[in-house]
């Protein structure tokens, strides 16, 4: 299991399966505004474009996007808000990677697997993608998942509502990486 930072408004976790923060934003609409502000997809965009910034920062290619990754991302981001949970293994005890290759996933043309993801909620002032990224990037554990250099393809989720009882002014944030 990854490592887990908290802070009072955003919490975040980090998982890499089997085997500099991003400042201006200019380029990436949305990036600034509360997701809860703007639509699920404008949302996840905004994530994408933000990690991909800081991929290029570090000269590595950018992730394209996967419909396999990004469902497992939304059905993951939903599972847990539905059920009260915030974890990379699901209540029914699947790993990323189980979830991964039980979504379709494939291994690479060379045979090789290698997934990762980072998860995050967060409310209020802290509900932006540019604040998930750049905390995602403050961390490790995240940071080595965002900028590993083999990820070709990213699937971000945004999901409106907290993985906690009782709480639902928030965003919960899901981002599967595949080679």
């Amino acid at each position: 299991m990854g490592a887990v930072r908290r802070t009072p408004i955003v919490v975040i976790v980090a998982t890499l399966g089997l085997v500099g923060p991003a400042t201006a934003h200019a380029e990436c609409p949305g990036a600034d505004v509360p997701s809860p502000e703007q639509s699920e997809r404008s949302a996840k965009i905004a994530v994408r474009c933000l990690v991909n910034e800081a991929r290029q920062a570090h000269g590595l290619q950018r992730v394209r996007p996967h419909a396999v990754l990004a469902g497992v991302g939304r059905r993951h981001a939903h599972d847990m808000v539905d059920r009260g949970y915030f974890s990379h293994r699901s209540l029914d005890g699947r790993s990323p990677i189980q979830r991964i290759t039980g979504g379709g996933y494939r291994r690479d043309r060379q045979g090789r697997l290698t997934t990762g993801e980072v998860l995050a909620w967060a409310r209020d002032e802290a509900d932006t993608p540019a604040t998930i990224v750049d905390a995602w990037l403050d961390s490790p554990s995240h940071r080595r998942v965002l900028l590993y250099g083999r990820f070709r393809f990213a699937g971000a989720a945004v999901t409106i509502g907290l993985p906690r009882d009782g709480i639902t002014d928030g965003t919960t944030y899901a981002m599967e990486f595949g080679t």
